[in-house]
């Protein structure tokens, strides 16, 4: 395997380099599957829109503690 065909599979995981990935499989069809670290792995619009959710209701809560005070 060259040093190129590495680099493309990161990338078509969404990596930039290989300190990104936390395993590889050579598959027996030779292909190479990689998972990213975690850290390294792109949010969904499902995550934002779950974060978003979370931060309206802290400032909801934050909201109703100083008017209670």
């Amino acid at each position: 395997m060259r040093p190129t065909d590495v680099d493309h599979a990161i990338r078509v995981q969404n990596g930039d380099d290989v300190t990104e990935v936390a395993t590889g499989v050579m598959e027996p069809n030779g292909q190479l599957v990689l998972t990213l670290k975690k850290q390294e792995q792109s949010a969904s619009k499902g995550d934002i829109a779950d974060l978003s959710a979370q931060l309206k209701a802290m400032q909801a809560s934050l909201e109703l503690l100083a008017a209670s005070r």
